[in-house]
């Protein structure tokens, strides 16, 4: 993955009065930090962000981020929003230095009609991202499962990922990321079925009962 560039610019006022200031600007705050780098804050265009990371990794996106002529290896680490109108209001980014690999979070996707959902299980889906370590270079777009052959009953974990060449996944090899459950409906089958066919057919007689056991006293007299 090559770097996007993104412009920014070195920032002086700091505070609230000078952060609605630069939002009324289109400028939004933000700030640079890593292993080896001082916090540095800075100005960027909100406009130029979403550009940036409108790429294939979004979020993940790894970016050269221009302060006036200097360059900075980043990626996002946090941004935070306006929660009456959802502009974006502060941004953080993470210095990465050569060689040092981090944490992403990556999305999982799941692919194929499993045979379990075609026999009535329902398909259950408990990660929708996973945590992986790499190079930024490295990192994954996505990460896709096939479930094709996952009968009701069965799952996937961590560990039944294919490999992925320069990637370390963070969580446990056996936690669970797919799995075909049985729907209530395919449990009660067999019950209805069992009730079905205690009801006799229409027209037809009701099957005798067993006779009743012999009392004591009739057995002795015969």
């Amino acid at each position: 993955m090559q770097p996007v560039t993104l412009n920014a610019q070195n920032r002086t006022s700091f505070g609230k009065v000078a952060g609605r200031q630069a939002r009324r600007n289109e400028n939004v705050p933000a700030v640079i930090y890593g292993r080896h780098v001082e916090p540095l804050p800075v100005y960027i265009k909100p406009d130029d962000l979403k550009k940036a990371v409108s790429t294939p990794h979004k979020r993940n996106t790894l970016l050269d981020l221009d302060v006036e002529g200097k360059h900075y290896k980043v990626v996002l680490q946090d941004i935070q929003f306006n929660s009456v109108n959802e502009d974006v209001i502060h941004v953080d980014f993470y210095a990465v230095t050569e060689g040092q690999k981090i944490d992403f979070d990556v999305p999982l996707t799941l692919t194929g009609r499993s045979i379990g959902v075609v026999k009535g299980g329902t398909l259950h889906q408990p990660r929708r991202v996973l945590k992986v370590n790499c190079l930024p270079e490295d990192v994954p777009e996505v990460i896709t499962l096939d479930v094709t052959e996952l009968e009701i009953g069965d799952k996937k974990t961590i560990g039944d990922l294919a490999e992925i060449k320069g990637v370390t996944f963070r969580d446990p090899a056996s936690l669970p990321i797919a799995q075909i459950k049985v729907t209530r409906v395919v449990e009660e089958k067999p019950v209805e079925a069992a009730e079905a066919a205690a009801v006799p057919a229409e027209g037809q007689p009701a099957a005798e009962s067993a006779a009743p056991a012999k009392s004591a006293k009739s057995a002795k007299s015969e």
